[in-house]
């Protein structure tokens, strides 16, 4: 997602307003919004949902959990006698794992954040969960390590990936691990679930899924063709014959064959 997208103001500025009304009180809604609009950077403590989290005023971060905690997982949070492994790619703050630990209680989600300033909001909103495990790093095609960079989009924006539309500024050398790896350490021979939000490092990490795709339930991707062009291909290639749906925006979500309600 990009902050220049124009469905990204009425969600965070307007819809954010009514939900944080509606949820927290008029006092939490204003002031949050007023700092949202000034950009001015603050915590606020809030309850969105059914789930208290953390916020950062300034910051996408109102409009993310709005998404993540309300309909984003709608289409795979429903499977009955389902659960397993979990994957959170891209965790942010942590709204994500948060649905979808509550959605599959009897699952393990293992969180990666690369950045270490999303990771303090992320460990603050997860770390009473017992079923979400949080690893500091990136999904990587391959294991090592990967440059950190900032893309331009703000807290939501950070990337692995060198070259794509837009500059980039590097912020640092971060740990990278593979699907393959997380699933070792786990013990875990099929993936329930990968939630894939990469920003532009989908398309290399999907290009290398013969080894897991197979045995992986669920995978929701978001492309981001308009940061790393070859993003959608990718995908189509490498979930050829699984049951494939679009989501509304850039979001993606595959079935394994036979895998359903």
């Amino acid at each position: 997602m990009r902050l220049s997208d124009l469905t990204y103001w009425p969600r965070q500025h307007t819809v954010g307003f009514f939900r944080l009304w509606q949820f927290n009180g008029p006092g939490r809604a204003v002031s949050l919004t007023v700092c949202n609009l000034l950009r001015v950077r603050r915590l606020f403590d809030v309850r969105l949902y059914g789930f208290a989290v953390t916020l950062r005023s300034g910051t996408p971060d109102l409009a993310v959990a709005l998404d993540s905690l309300e309909r984003e997982f709608e289409s795979v949070t429903g499977f009955a006698d389902a659960g397993g492994l979990i994957i959170d790619a891209g965790g942010y703050i942590g709204t994500a794992a948060l649905r979808l630990a509550a959605a599959y209680p009897a699952s393990r989600v293992i969180c990666l954040e690369p950045s270490a300033e999303n990771l303090e909001i992320l460990r603050r909103n997860v770390g009473a969960v017992q079923n979400i495990a949080v690893i500091a790093a990136a999904l990587a095609a391959r294991s090592g390590e990967a440059m950190l960079h900032d893309a331009g989009n703000g807290e939501w924006g950070f990337s692995t990936v060198a070259e794509g539309i837009g500059e980039r500024r590097a912020l640092g050398v971060v740990p990278a691990v593979t699907i393959e790896s997380l699933m070792a350490d786990e013990g875990a021979e099929r993936l329930f679930l990968l939630k894939l939000d990469v920003e532009g490092a989908e398309g290399d990490i999907l290009a290398a899924s013969g080894g897991w795709m197979p045995n992986t339930d669920i995978l929701v991707a978001e492309l981001h063709d308009h940061l790393v062009p070859g993003a959608e291909a990718a995908f189509a290639a490498a979930t050829a014959g699984r049951d494939n749906r679009r989501l509304p925006g850039e979001k993606v979500v595959s079935l394994r064959a036979g895998f359903s309600h």
